[in-house]
Formats: C-alpha cells, structure tokens, sequence
C-alpha cells in the first residue's frame, strides 16, 4: 500500500515524510529519522516481534476497507465491486501465515534546542 499515487490528491498521507521537516520547522534540533523492519503478521519467532506483527496485522485489517475505498475508489475510480474483491484477497493474504511480509515503521524525533 506504501506505493500508492497519493500525489494525485492534495495532501501527503504518508506524514512520516513530513515529520522531519515539521521538527526542523517547530526549531528542533538533533532531528533523528529510525527505520524498523516489522512483520506484517505475527508470523515471526520472536515473541516481540510476533506481537508486534499481531497488531500491526490487527490494525491493518481494521483499517483497509477505508483506505481502500478512499485510494482505489475516489483517486483511482476503481468500481466498488472491484474495490471488495482487491480487499477480499488482501484480508486472506494477511492472514496466510506463508507470507512472511514486513512493513517499514519509521520513529522520528528530535531535541528542544538548549537556547529555547
């Protein structure tokens, strides 16, 4: 989903772009931007990590149908029959536990300047 044209509508909802440039905006310093690999199911054998992908999976199952309808439905046209299959086949793909996919988490942050 991370590749989606969202540059067809006027805002970024990707706002972990944005977040760097809004802390160097606000006068924050010392700003820091983390990439972490997490399972997009709980697939893995890492108890924290199995978690982790338990909710990410969780939430992503929560939240797809709105996304979906919103990107492929408003920005791209899609059909709404078309937009409950591509949905229908991405629930059943999350919860395959062959598919050992990630996602990319990025944690950013920064320092309060010592002068402010």
């Amino acid at each position: 989903m991370a590749a989606l044209p969202t540059h067809w509508i006027a805002v970024d909802i990707v706002t972990a772009n944005l977040q760097g440039e809004g802390m160097k905006a606000a006068g924050f310093v010392n700003i820091t931007k983390k990439d972490y690999l997490i399972p997009a199911s709980p697939w893995s054998k890492d108890p924290k990590l199995k978690e982790l992908g338990l909710f990410f999976r969780t939430t992503w199952l929560s939240d797809i149908e709105g996304v979906c309808q919103f990107m492929f439905g408003n920005v791209m046209g899609w059909e709404k029959q078309d937009i409950s299959t591509y949905i229908a086949h991405l629930k059943t793909e999350l919860k395959n536990p062959d598919i050992h996919a990630y996602m990319v988490f990025r944690v950013v942050y920064a320092q309060k300047p010592l002068d402010a």
